[in-house]
């Protein structure tokens, strides 16, 4: 800054902040250099991406340098978000001066993505496997070492296409290259010259805050019609369950059951979303919606399957599973856990199931692009 700085920090919940710390640090200079560039940044958000256009990142106006882009994005439809390819035109070129491969390849993650940490790129954030309904990712790349210059202009876009499910497409099959409709949010971040362009403004909390799109059944509600083999089933309070806590079934026999009866109101289709706790305790189930076995597309290219959960991990984790889409009919319909072994290195054949969520789906066909 050459005169003045001002920096806020705006409450918007509904709720007083209990406490609050900050720390500045800066430094100051007799003077300046009058073309010294000014760092900016820029939040933006489609909930969801708008179709027949590329989504817009940054559209700069002036001589400066592109330094950086952090991504928050969650996928609305089955399957890999991440085929669109980034378009960079500077100082007014009408062609891409910069064209990409691909989402993953602009974060320097190609063939996918897993939550890491290094210092001009990362993903900090991705709450399930890539490949379910309504994963959450939290990505960044700094062009510290390789920033994009410009003299005049500086407009920055991203395609939204990706692989969809047969059940969105036209053909009936699983496509690569299918533009999709998904939650994405962005902050661009650039030095330059004067004060900068604003091509869009920050929307108020409501507009910033992703659309709910589940039925949500929550762990305490299915334990009064719960039946199961012997052991102890209970709500478990705490930790980073929803609502009143998970429901936790302790068995004391070596072949597990839990089945739970959830109602439907009215006839959707939707995705089956069952939000399971991980734990050193915890065994392997096979779960059945109506007495059929109801499996997770583990890979859609190769067509495999999972058929079994395996809910072990060293550390106390909640994670979304994503069995499918399903027409559900209005009335009662029945979940059903069958342990089928535990990892060896578990302690026992726990379960806990968070909640059952019912994942709204774009009912809509998709014509695969060439």
């Amino acid at each position: 800054f050459h005169k003045r700085a001002v920096i806020t920090a705006t409450n918007e919940g509904a709720k007083n902040v209990r406490s609050f710390y900050y720390h500045v640090d800066y430094t100051e200079e007799p003077s300046l250099p009058p073309q010294t560039a000014y760092f900016c940044a820029q939040y933006h958000n489609e909930f969801p991406e708008k179709l027949g256009r590329d989504y817009l990142i940054l559209d700069a106006v002036g001589q400066g340098h592109y330094v950086g882009t952090v991504m928050s994005a969650r996928s609305r439809s089955p399957f890999w978000f991440g085929e669109g390819d980034v378009r960079i035109y500077v100082d007014g070129d009408a062609k891409p001066t910069i064209q990409g491969t691909g989402t993953e390849d602009y974060f320097l993650m190609a063939w996918g993505l897993n939550e890491s940490l290094f210092p001009y790129f990362g993903c900090t954030y991705m709450s399930c496997d890539y490949e379910n309904l309504g994963t959450e990712y939290c990505l960044y790349r700094w062009h510290i070492a390789d920033p994009i210059r410009f003299t005049k202009s500086l407009r920055f876009e991203i395609e939204h296409t990706g692989w969809i499910t047969g059940d969105e497409t036209t053909t009936g099959e699983t496509a690569g290259h299918v533009e999709r409709e998904d939650d994405i949010a962005t902050v661009a971040f650039w030095y330059q010259v004067g004060q900068p362009k604003r091509f869009t403004t920050l929307p108020p909390l409501a507009a910033r805050r992703l659309p709910n799109l589940d039925v949500i059944i929550e762990g305490k509600t299915l334990l009064p019609t719960a039946k199961h083999s012997p052991g102890v089933l209970e709500v478990q309070k705490g930790y980073d369950w929803t609502g009143d806590g998970q429901l936790r079934f302790m068995p004391t026999d070596d072949e597990p059951i839990l089945e739970v009866e959830f109602s439907i109101e009215k006839a959707e289709y939707r995705g089956l979303i069952l939000r399971f706790t991980y734990a050193e305790d915890y065994g392997i189930y096979r779960v059945f919606l109506d007495g059929k076995n109801v499996n997770e597309p583990a890979d859609y290219m190769a067509g495999q399957k999972i058929t079994d959960c395996d809910f072990y991990s060293p550390t106390l984790k909640v994670k979304e599973n994503y069995l499918g889409s399903f027409q559900f009919t209005p009335g009662k319909h029945t979940l059903r856990l069958v342990c089928v072994g535990r990892n060896p290195l578990a302690k026992g054949r726990s379960v806990g199931l968070d909640s059952i969520r019912l994942r709204e789906r774009w009912l809509k066909q998709r014509k695969p692009l060439q």
